[in-house]
């Protein structure tokens, strides 16, 4: 079995508010924009990736049927 570990980091715009650092918010009748909560207004984010890979070795299809037998 080997493990191996990689770590990204980058920068992206914003999901929540599509990059534009602010929401339409709802007040009564009046609409106002309000700062997004996710990257506080400036529309874009730092996105940080863990991946871990595992690589185990395949069983031989001729050992699998001969264990059922």
């Amino acid at each position: 079995m080997r493990k191996a570990g990689h770590i990204l980091n980058y920068n992206d715009v914003c999901r929540n508010c599509g990059g534009e650092g602010y929401l339409a918010g709802i007040k009564g009748t009046d609409m106002k924009p309000v700062k997004c909560e996710t990257c506080q207004g400036s529309g874009m984010v730092t996105i940080k990736k863990e991946i871990s890979i595992t690589i185990t070795p395949k069983t031989p299809m001729y050992e699998t049927n001969r264990a059922g037998h």
